[in-house]
């Protein structure tokens, strides 16, 4: 059951007393949070983004970039001075993935509620595509118009990852016809987007190139919404560029959160336990030089005047003896095979 407020006592309003003497009933501050926080449940933020504020937007971790700072100084300007310094105008966060940027818009619509009380909405780009295709199958209740009409009449809208659907023209013309509205109607829209603020890629070159080379070619958000919304989000949105590392792989990679706090494990660990001796494993096998065939060495290296022996030993890992030969007993096939696993470790984004 919700507490009653104690300044109210769940009235909604509080009597003040002006300047003059006389007494005044006005919102108390629990009906104002109320309202507020039944704005933000219709502005449908991500559940990982309902609590982001500009506070808790991090540009202090040593390998941030001093764009990152610069992109919250904006947006707390933003906030402060919406609707009457930014003239409706909104806001487009460019940079590469892992920069914060939903996080930031996330927390620009939110100060927006709570401090402007304005109504807002946020979108997923690629699932706002999807629901309006969606809309033309007709064993859909919901009509395209009914999926966009909270798009077109949000006085703030976000829109996160800008052009990561395929582009086709049927997207440039959905996406024209959001934000065309939305400019003519003078609303405020803010953008994120992992690709370069710049224009689309001439069409004589991608003409001529194959479908694998077009697809590749597709590093632009011109490429992605093509040059005419590019246009219109120039005219509507101030220009953010934020740059750096990828902050979820540098600085908050996932981990089973307990362990790395250094909170105690809710089960307590088990006794050590004597090491029993190894259970037997399969036999060893032994191949001979033919296999040395699938180790590439080196142009020079001289072949061994005897057959190598490739031993497979029980816990799967590879052996090689060295037959001894004139040029000496230097190990190679080993420290070709030691260089092959040091060209093949996984990188870190395979790690994770």
């Amino acid at each position: 059951m919700e507490a009653v407020c104690e300044i109210c006592g769940g009235a909604g309003l509080r009597l003040v007393e002006r300047p003059d003497g006389s007494r005044a009933a006005t919102e108390c501050r629990c009906r104002i949070e109320r309202r507020a926080q039944r704005r933000i449940d219709s502005a449908q933020l991500p559940d990982r983004y309902t609590d982001c504020t500009l506070e808790d937007f991090d540009t202090t971790f040593p390998s941030a970039d001093r764009s990152l700072a610069m992109a919250l100084n904006i947006a707390k300007n933003f906030v402060e001075g919406y609707p009457v310094m930014t003239d409706r105008t909104g806001l487009m966060l460019v940079g590469t993935p892992g920069l914060g940027k939903t996080h930031l818009a996330a927390s620009v619509l939110r100060g927006l509620i709570m401090s402007r009380g304005v109504r807002g909405l946020f979108v997923d780009y690629r699932d706002l595509l999807k629901q309006v295709q969606n809309s033309y199958d007709s064993r859909v209740a919901a009509t395209e118009l009914s999926i966009l009409k909270p798009v077109f009449e949000a006085e703030v809208l976000v829109i996160d990852d800008l052009g990561a659907s395929k582009p086709s023209e049927w997207v440039f013309d959905t996406v024209a016809h959001i934000l065309n509205t939305r400019y003519k109607d003078r609303l405020t829209t803010i953008v994120t987007t992992n690709y370069p603020n710049a224009a689309e890629t001439n069409r004589d070159v991608l003409a001529q190139m194959t479908d694998a080379q077009r697809v590749m070619s597709d590093r632009t958000l011109g490429d992605r919404v093509g040059n005419r919304v590019l246009s219109r989000l120039q005219e509507m949105c101030v220009v953010v560029e934020m740059r750096g590392v990828d902050f979820r792989r540098t600085v908050k990679r996932a981990d089973f959160g307990r362990a790395s706090r250094g909170v105690a494990p809710m089960v307590a660990p088990r006794a050590a336990q004597p090491t029993a001796p190894a259970a037997p494993g399969r036999p060893l096998q032994r191949f001979t030089a033919p296999v040395a065939s699938m180790i590439p060495l080196p142009v020079n290296a001289e072949p061994a005047a005897q057959e190598d022996e490739f031993i497979l030993k029980a816990d799967g890992s590879l052996d090689i003896r060295r037959a001894p030969s004139e040029s000496g007993n230097a190990p190679v096939g080993r420290a070709r095979l030691g260089r092959f696993a040091a060209r093949h470790q996984p990188r870190d984004d395979e790690r994770q």
